[in-house]
């Protein structure tokens, strides 16, 4: 988990006097993940940055107790925009999808994750997807705003967006805030949910 993001955790925990969760920090790699032990496991935006998935989602299976859920909440990139459209919006997007990709993430993982689990042996599986919009006044805009700007330079590093690209973007980004009815579309995103089979009577 992300230090802030656990200390968060640990806050709303204590402040609910919940007692029977367990939190783990570090990586996924070096967590040695006890056999039968969980009846959930729960991730969110995790996978869309890591190589290897499948292996790595066998460990978390091997965790589950008999009837337990595999809950992982993640991307599904298609859909992300800003409206009105301008060609750097799009080429932004379509740079930062480029660069999950270099970088061996997969910004479409969630809609891989349903063929995963059935090759694991997960059943029931269920898929909730969810779509948000925003205006320059929202949290999801200046969720967007915060995103992209810290990506701009590892896109640039990377070379799936030039210097100038990413100027022109800034600057339209900074006029669209003034449009009236401006949107921001959030990048789909597929709640993947699937159980291990259930020991029989």
């Amino acid at each position: 988990a992300v230090p802030l993001y656990a200390e968060t955790l640990r806050e709303q925990l204590a402040r609910k006097d919940i007692g029977w969760v367990s939190l783990h920090e570090g990586s996924l790699r070096g967590f040695a993940v006890p056999r039968a032990r969980y009846d959930l496991i729960f991730s969110r935006w995790a996978f869309s940055d890591m190589k290897a998935v499948e292996p790595a989602l066998r460990r978390l299976v091997s965790g589950l107790k008999p009837g337990g859920a595999l809950a992982i909440e993640d991307y599904h990139h298609l859909g992300c925009a800003y409206h009105p459209i301008r060609p750097s919006f799009d080429e932004v997007i379509e740079a930062s999808r480029a660069w999950y990709r270099k970088t061996g993430g997969n910004p479409r993982i969630a809609g891989e994750l349903p063929a995963i689990y059935h090759r694991l042996g997960l059943v029931d599986i269920e898929v909730t997807p969810h779509l948000r919009v925003g205006g320059p006044s929202s949290e999801l805009w200046r969720w967007s705003e915060l995103v992209f700007q810290a990506q701009l330079p590892a896109m640039i590093s990377a070379r799936v967006l030039t210097s100038a690209q990413a100027a022109r973007f800034l600057k339209e980004l900074g006029q669209l805030k003034k449009v009236p009815g401006a949107l921001f579309v959030v990048p789909a995103i597929f709640d993947v949910v699937g159980y291990k089979p259930a020991k029989r009577a």
